[in-house]
């Protein structure tokens, strides 16, 4: 359980250093840790909720940079999400992608 932890806190500090990066992009952000999407329809910039929803954040930002530890063989080290089709699209609501 330790170890968990330890690796959540991690992912999230990592997740917090590179999430600085947008800032620079998009000085209009507030402070916090976003996710930028990219698509063939355009870019998405989205505020991840790591206060309300801690490990699901870190889960979400582990897989998107492919340093989730805890996928199948198949998918270690590689980006999860790159390459996925958001089928279903509700503007100013949601969206909702496949799964590979």
């Amino acid at each position: 359980m330790r170890l968990i932890k330890k690796a959540f806190q991690l992912m999230l500090l990592f997740a917090l250093v590179t999430a600085t990066a947008c800032k620079d992009k998009y000085p209009d952000l507030k402070d916090g840790l976003y996710a930028e999407i990219v698509t063939n329809n355009g870019t998405m910039v989205l505020e991840l909720e790591y206060k309300k929803a801690p490990v699901t954040v870190a889960n979400f930002v582990s897989l998107a940079e492919g340093t989730n530890t805890l996928v199948d063989s198949a998918y270690l080290g590689k980006k999860y999400y790159n390459g996925l089709t958001f089928h279903r699209i509700i503007d100013e609501f949601m969206i909702q992608g496949g799964d590979p």
